[in-house]
Protein backbone atom coordinates (compact mmCIF):
# COMPACT_ATOMS: atom_id res chain seq x y z
CA UNK A 1 0.00 0.00 0.00
CA UNK A 2 1.15 3.69 -0.66
CA UNK A 3 1.61 4.12 3.05
CA UNK A 4 4.20 1.54 3.36
CA UNK A 5 6.04 2.39 0.39
CA UNK A 6 6.19 5.93 1.83
CA UNK A 7 7.63 4.59 4.98
CA UNK A 8 10.26 2.29 3.25
CA UNK A 9 11.05 5.33 0.84
CA UNK A 10 11.40 7.40 3.91
CA UNK A 11 13.39 5.40 5.51
CA UNK A 12 16.01 4.53 2.72
CA UNK A 13 16.92 8.19 3.34
CA UNK A 14 17.26 8.33 6.85
CA UNK A 15 14.14 11.17 6.46
CA UNK A 16 12.23 12.01 9.67
CA UNK A 17 8.31 12.43 8.84
CA UNK A 18 9.30 16.67 9.52
CA UNK A 19 12.16 16.50 7.33
CA UNK A 20 10.28 15.20 4.64
CA UNK A 21 6.99 17.11 4.95
CA UNK A 22 9.14 20.29 4.98
CA UNK A 23 11.63 19.32 1.92
CA UNK A 24 7.80 18.64 -0.09
CA UNK A 25 6.42 21.78 1.52
CA UNK A 26 3.86 19.96 3.40
CA UNK A 27 2.41 20.78 6.74
CA UNK A 28 4.54 19.37 9.26
CA UNK A 29 2.15 16.07 9.94
CA UNK A 30 1.33 15.51 6.44
CA UNK A 31 3.69 12.68 6.01
CA UNK A 32 3.12 11.42 9.90
CA UNK A 33 -0.74 11.24 8.24
CA UNK A 34 -0.09 9.61 5.29
CA UNK A 35 1.88 6.89 6.39
CA UNK A 36 -0.77 6.40 9.43
CA UNK A 37 -3.45 5.61 6.61
CA UNK A 38 -5.45 8.73 7.96
CA UNK A 39 -5.20 11.16 5.03
CA UNK A 40 -4.74 10.07 1.46
CA UNK A 41 -2.27 12.89 -0.60
CA UNK A 42 -3.73 14.58 -3.98
CA UNK A 43 -2.34 13.05 -7.37
CA UNK A 44 -0.30 16.73 -7.28
CA UNK A 45 1.19 15.29 -4.22
CA UNK A 46 1.66 11.76 -5.31
CA UNK A 47 3.59 13.20 -8.56
CA UNK A 48 5.66 15.38 -5.92
CA UNK A 49 6.68 12.56 -3.87
CA UNK A 50 7.03 10.49 -6.50
CA UNK A 51 9.69 12.69 -8.15
CA UNK A 52 11.51 13.24 -4.75
CA UNK A 53 12.08 9.53 -4.45
CA UNK A 54 12.69 9.00 -8.36
CA UNK A 55 10.03 6.13 -8.39
CA UNK A 56 7.29 5.58 -10.61
CA UNK A 57 3.63 6.16 -10.03
CA UNK A 58 3.19 2.37 -10.32
CA UNK A 59 5.73 1.66 -7.48
CA UNK A 60 4.35 4.61 -5.34
CA UNK A 61 0.66 3.16 -5.44
CA UNK A 62 1.88 -0.76 -5.46
CA UNK A 63 -1.01 -2.79 -3.14
CA UNK A 64 2.36 -4.44 -2.51
CA UNK A 65 4.27 -3.38 0.46
CA UNK A 66 7.50 -5.22 -0.42
CA UNK A 67 7.42 -3.79 -3.74
CA UNK A 68 10.00 -1.02 -3.66
CA UNK A 69 13.09 -2.08 -2.57
CA UNK A 70 16.49 -0.40 -3.56
CA UNK A 71 18.43 -2.28 -4.64
CA UNK A 72 21.40 -1.26 -2.50
CA UNK A 73 19.74 -1.84 0.78
CA UNK A 74 20.06 -4.72 3.52
CA UNK A 75 16.87 -6.18 2.92
CA UNK A 76 17.67 -6.47 -1.26
CA UNK A 77 21.01 -8.49 -0.23
CA UNK A 78 19.16 -10.59 2.03
CA UNK A 79 16.45 -11.57 -0.26
CA UNK A 80 19.31 -11.93 -2.83
CA UNK A 81 20.88 -14.71 -0.51
CA UNK A 82 18.50 -15.97 0.14
CA UNK A 83 17.19 -16.77 -3.46
CA UNK A 84 20.94 -18.00 -4.19
CA UNK A 85 20.73 -20.67 -1.53
CA UNK A 86 17.16 -21.27 -2.07
CA UNK A 87 16.08 -20.80 1.16
CA UNK A 88 12.31 -19.38 1.49
CA UNK A 89 11.28 -17.03 4.05
CA UNK A 90 9.82 -20.13 6.07
CA UNK A 91 12.99 -22.04 5.88
CA UNK A 92 15.28 -19.19 6.88
CA UNK A 93 12.58 -18.27 9.94
CA UNK A 94 12.96 -21.83 11.10
CA UNK A 95 16.98 -21.68 10.73
CA UNK A 96 16.64 -18.78 13.23
CA UNK A 97 13.85 -19.81 15.81
CA UNK A 98 11.65 -17.09 14.63
CA UNK A 99 8.42 -16.54 12.84
CA UNK A 100 7.76 -15.60 9.21
CA UNK A 101 6.27 -12.65 10.16
CA UNK A 102 8.91 -11.34 12.89
CA UNK A 103 11.14 -12.05 10.41
CA UNK A 104 9.63 -10.29 7.55
CA UNK A 105 9.14 -7.38 9.47
CA UNK A 106 12.47 -7.29 10.42
CA UNK A 107 13.92 -7.46 6.60
CA UNK A 108 11.35 -5.13 5.01
CA UNK A 109 11.17 -2.07 8.02
CA UNK A 110 14.27 -1.72 9.44
CA UNK A 111 16.48 0.93 8.02
CA UNK A 112 20.01 0.11 7.09
CA UNK A 113 21.56 2.26 9.81
CA UNK A 114 20.29 -0.50 12.02
CA UNK A 115 21.40 -3.21 10.63
CA UNK A 116 24.82 -3.93 12.25
CA UNK A 117 27.08 -6.81 12.94
CA UNK A 118 26.57 -6.82 16.41
CA UNK A 119 22.83 -7.32 16.54
CA UNK A 120 21.55 -10.92 17.27
CA UNK A 121 19.15 -11.39 14.62
CA UNK A 122 21.25 -10.01 12.17
CA UNK A 123 23.59 -12.67 12.85
CA UNK A 124 21.72 -15.03 12.99
CA UNK A 125 20.33 -14.46 9.41
CA UNK A 126 24.04 -14.22 8.10
CA UNK A 127 24.92 -17.51 9.89
CA UNK A 128 21.60 -19.26 8.20
CA UNK A 129 22.44 -17.85 4.95
CA UNK A 130 26.48 -19.18 5.27
CA UNK A 131 27.82 -15.46 5.37
CA UNK A 132 29.61 -13.30 7.32
CA UNK A 133 28.31 -10.43 8.55
CA UNK A 134 30.38 -7.91 6.96
CA UNK A 135 30.07 -9.45 3.58
CA UNK A 136 26.22 -9.15 4.02
CA UNK A 137 26.70 -5.18 4.93
CA UNK A 138 29.39 -4.93 2.42
CA UNK A 139 28.92 -5.65 -0.14
CA UNK A 140 28.14 -3.32 -3.76
CA UNK A 141 25.30 -4.57 -5.79
CA UNK A 142 26.15 -2.18 -8.39
CA UNK A 143 29.45 -1.14 -9.30
CA UNK A 144 31.77 0.29 -12.15
CA UNK A 145 32.36 -2.08 -15.06
CA UNK A 146 34.51 -3.95 -13.83
CA UNK A 147 34.73 -7.82 -11.61
CA UNK A 148 31.94 -5.70 -9.25
CA UNK A 149 30.05 -5.39 -11.43
CA UNK A 150 29.83 -8.65 -13.13
CA UNK A 151 29.23 -9.63 -9.67
CA UNK A 152 26.51 -7.27 -9.17
CA UNK A 153 25.06 -8.67 -11.93
CA UNK A 154 24.60 -12.10 -11.00
CA UNK A 155 23.46 -11.07 -7.60
CA UNK A 156 20.92 -9.23 -9.21
CA UNK A 157 19.57 -12.33 -11.09
CA UNK A 158 19.75 -13.87 -7.57
CA UNK A 159 17.51 -11.39 -6.10
CA UNK A 160 15.17 -12.06 -9.18
CA UNK A 161 15.09 -15.34 -8.67
CA UNK A 162 16.43 -15.67 -12.19
CA UNK A 163 18.27 -19.15 -13.83
CA UNK A 164 22.07 -19.35 -13.37
CA UNK A 165 24.45 -21.47 -15.39
CA UNK A 166 26.99 -23.53 -13.20
CA UNK A 167 29.58 -20.74 -14.28
CA UNK A 168 27.77 -18.17 -12.76
CA UNK A 169 27.47 -19.57 -9.26
CA UNK A 170 30.30 -20.65 -9.39
CA UNK A 171 31.43 -16.93 -9.68
CA UNK A 172 29.29 -16.11 -7.45
CA UNK A 173 30.42 -18.55 -5.12
CA UNK A 174 33.72 -17.95 -5.05
CA UNK A 175 32.93 -13.67 -4.37
CA UNK A 176 31.06 -14.62 -1.40
CA UNK A 177 34.22 -17.00 -0.30
CA UNK A 178 36.08 -14.81 -1.01
CA UNK A 179 37.87 -16.91 -3.69
CA UNK A 180 40.73 -14.35 -5.50
CA UNK A 181 39.60 -13.75 -9.03
CA UNK A 182 41.33 -15.81 -10.85
CA UNK A 183 39.03 -17.20 -14.07
CA UNK A 184 39.36 -15.61 -17.52
CA UNK A 185 36.85 -15.86 -20.18
CA UNK A 186 37.99 -17.08 -23.29
CA UNK A 187 37.44 -13.96 -25.73
CA UNK A 188 35.70 -13.11 -28.69
CA UNK A 189 37.71 -12.87 -31.87
CA UNK A 190 35.68 -10.30 -34.16
CA UNK A 191 36.27 -8.38 -36.98
CA UNK A 192 33.14 -6.52 -36.75
CA UNK A 193 34.79 -3.10 -34.82
CA UNK A 194 34.02 0.25 -34.83
CA UNK A 195 37.12 2.69 -34.22
CA UNK A 196 37.19 5.57 -31.99
CA UNK A 197 39.61 8.28 -31.87
CA UNK A 198 41.03 8.82 -28.44
CA UNK A 199 40.09 12.17 -28.16
CA UNK A 200 41.41 13.40 -25.15
CA UNK A 201 41.94 13.56 -21.32
CA UNK A 202 39.63 12.79 -18.32
CA UNK A 203 41.29 13.18 -15.01
CA UNK A 204 41.06 10.58 -12.30
CA UNK A 205 41.47 13.82 -10.16
CA UNK A 206 40.75 17.02 -9.75
CA UNK A 207 41.50 20.53 -11.04
CA UNK A 208 42.25 19.03 -14.36
CA UNK A 209 40.83 20.81 -17.45
CA UNK A 210 38.91 19.06 -19.96
CA UNK A 211 40.94 19.05 -22.76
CA UNK A 212 39.86 17.32 -26.56
CA UNK A 213 43.49 17.19 -28.18
CA UNK A 214 43.15 13.85 -30.66
CA UNK A 215 46.86 12.59 -30.72
CA UNK A 216 46.24 9.66 -33.41
CA UNK A 217 45.58 7.06 -31.19
CA UNK A 218 42.63 5.15 -31.72
CA UNK A 219 40.88 1.61 -30.10
CA UNK A 220 38.73 -0.65 -31.96
CA UNK A 221 35.09 -1.37 -29.98
CA UNK A 222 33.20 -4.34 -30.86
CA UNK A 223 29.84 -3.48 -32.41
CA UNK A 224 28.30 -5.76 -30.34
CA UNK A 225 29.10 -3.60 -27.42
CA UNK A 226 27.51 -0.64 -28.69
CA UNK A 227 24.55 -2.19 -27.70
CA UNK A 228 21.96 -1.24 -31.06
CA UNK A 229 23.17 2.08 -30.60
CA UNK A 230 25.07 4.71 -33.04
CA UNK A 231 28.92 5.23 -32.99
CA UNK A 232 27.45 9.11 -31.96
CA UNK A 233 26.19 8.08 -29.04
CA UNK A 234 29.52 7.37 -27.82
CA UNK A 235 33.40 9.19 -27.60
CA UNK A 236 37.00 7.19 -26.10
CA UNK A 237 38.86 9.81 -23.54
CA UNK A 238 42.63 8.75 -21.46
CA UNK A 239 42.33 8.32 -17.83
CA UNK A 240 45.04 11.32 -16.19
CA UNK A 241 45.50 10.45 -12.19
CA UNK A 242 45.10 7.74 -9.60
CA UNK A 243 42.40 9.10 -7.76
CA UNK A 244 39.71 6.21 -9.00
CA UNK A 245 42.71 3.51 -8.84
CA UNK A 246 41.97 0.48 -8.69
CA UNK A 247 38.89 0.81 -10.82
CA UNK A 248 40.61 3.11 -13.10
CA UNK A 249 44.34 3.70 -13.90
CA UNK A 250 46.32 6.14 -15.26
CA UNK A 251 46.20 5.67 -19.19
CA UNK A 252 43.18 3.78 -19.18
CA UNK A 253 41.19 4.21 -22.32
CA UNK A 254 37.49 4.38 -21.43
CA UNK A 255 33.85 4.31 -24.13
CA UNK A 256 31.43 6.92 -22.55
CA UNK A 257 27.77 6.85 -23.02
CA UNK A 258 26.67 10.28 -24.33
CA UNK A 259 24.29 10.77 -21.11
CA UNK A 260 23.39 14.14 -19.32
CA UNK A 261 21.70 12.22 -16.07
CA UNK A 262 22.99 9.51 -13.86
CA UNK A 263 20.85 6.29 -13.39
CA UNK A 264 21.57 6.41 -9.59
CA UNK A 265 23.15 8.33 -6.90
CA UNK A 266 26.39 6.17 -6.29
CA UNK A 267 26.99 5.68 -10.11
CA UNK A 268 30.20 6.73 -11.76
CA UNK A 269 29.93 9.60 -14.04
CA UNK A 270 32.00 11.65 -15.90
CA UNK A 271 31.29 14.86 -14.92
CA UNK A 272 32.75 18.53 -16.25
CA UNK A 273 32.35 20.99 -13.30
CA UNK A 274 33.82 24.51 -12.93
CA UNK A 275 33.15 25.53 -16.54
CA UNK A 276 36.68 23.56 -17.30
CA UNK A 277 37.44 20.36 -14.86
CA UNK A 278 36.18 17.77 -16.34
CA UNK A 279 36.81 14.29 -13.62
CA UNK A 280 35.58 10.61 -13.60
CA UNK A 281 34.31 10.25 -10.09
CA UNK A 282 31.22 8.53 -8.50
CA UNK A 283 28.66 11.14 -7.62
CA UNK A 284 26.16 10.49 -4.61
CA UNK A 285 23.42 13.06 -4.42
CA UNK A 286 19.88 13.44 -2.84
CA UNK A 287 17.26 14.16 -5.71
CA UNK A 288 15.58 18.10 -4.22
CA UNK A 289 18.72 19.08 -3.39
CA UNK A 290 21.48 21.58 -4.19
CA UNK A 291 23.98 19.69 -4.44
CA UNK A 292 26.54 16.62 -4.96
CA UNK A 293 29.29 14.99 -4.04
CA UNK A 294 32.42 13.74 -5.94
CA UNK A 295 34.06 10.68 -4.69
CA UNK A 296 36.97 9.10 -5.63
CA UNK A 297 37.74 5.23 -5.10
CA UNK A 298 41.61 5.80 -3.94
CA UNK A 299 41.59 6.72 -0.29
CA UNK A 300 44.47 9.31 -0.93
CA UNK A 301 41.84 11.73 -2.31
CA UNK A 302 39.13 13.02 -0.63
CA UNK A 303 35.29 13.72 -1.63
CA UNK A 304 34.51 16.91 -3.41
CA UNK A 305 31.08 18.62 -2.84
CA UNK A 306 29.59 20.80 -5.13
CA UNK A 307 26.43 22.95 -4.08
CA UNK A 308 24.76 26.48 -4.42
CA UNK A 309 25.25 28.60 -7.59
CA UNK A 310 28.52 25.78 -8.18
CA UNK A 311 25.95 23.60 -9.50
CA UNK A 312 25.12 25.71 -12.56
CA UNK A 313 28.81 24.93 -13.84
CA UNK A 314 28.38 21.23 -13.36
CA UNK A 315 26.85 18.65 -15.74
CA UNK A 316 27.11 14.96 -16.32
CA UNK A 317 28.32 13.95 -20.00
CA UNK A 318 28.58 10.41 -19.80
CA UNK A 319 28.75 7.55 -17.81
CA UNK A 320 31.42 4.65 -18.48
CA UNK A 321 30.19 1.52 -20.28
CA UNK A 322 33.59 -0.03 -20.93
CA UNK A 323 37.29 -0.20 -20.13
CA UNK A 324 39.87 -0.76 -22.35
CA UNK A 325 43.51 -1.64 -20.59
CA UNK A 326 46.66 -2.33 -22.06
CA UNK A 327 48.66 -4.65 -19.75
CA UNK A 328 52.73 -4.99 -20.37
CA UNK A 329 55.02 -8.01 -19.52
Amino acid sequence: MFKDVLRQLRKERHLTQEQLSRDLGLAPSSIGNYEQGTRIPKYEILEMIADYFNVNMDTLLSSNSKAYISRDSIAYKIIAFMNYRNISMEKLAEKIGRSKEVLEQYIYDTPDYEFNEKNELFEKIAKALDLSPSKLLDFNTYSDNTYENYIGFLYNKAYNNEPMTDSERKTLANYINDVPNIHLMEPEITTDTVTFPVIGEIAAGYDSIAIEDWSGDTVEIPTSYLKGRKKEDFFVLSVHGDSMYPLYMNGDKVLILKQSTLNYSGDIGAILYDGEYATLKKVEYVNGEDWLKLIPINPEYQPKKIEGPDLEQCQVIGIPKLLIREISN
